[in-house]
């Protein structure tokens, strides 16, 4: 089993919303070519997320685009921890 842990801003891991000032949104530029390399070079199989569950994150997004098993399964499993439901508001 192989685990790669990715430690980011709160901030950084939710989808833009238009409003992220140019730091920021160049933080979530390079986070998502990251993920866009690592997702399918490593066939991850499962993202696991400390966000509010209402909103969308970058991993969510590419997760949701990748299908590690083929044929129609469907999106790649995600977990988010409930905990820190104050942390990611757009």
């Amino acid at each position: 089993m192989n685990i790669l842990i990715i430690s980011i801003d709160h901030f950084v891991q939710c989808v833009e919303t238009g409003h992220e000032n140019t730091l920021l949104r160049e933080r979530k530029d390079r986070l998502e070519t990251l993920l866009r390399g690592e997702i399918p070079a490593r066939n991850v199989q499962f993202i696991a997320e400390e966000v509010h569950p209402h909103y969308g994150t970058i991993a969510q997004q590419l997760g949701n685009a990748y299908n590690p098993f083929g044929g129609d399964r469907g999106r790649l499993p995600r977990r988010y921890s409930p905990s820190s439901l104050r942390l990611c508001f757009p």
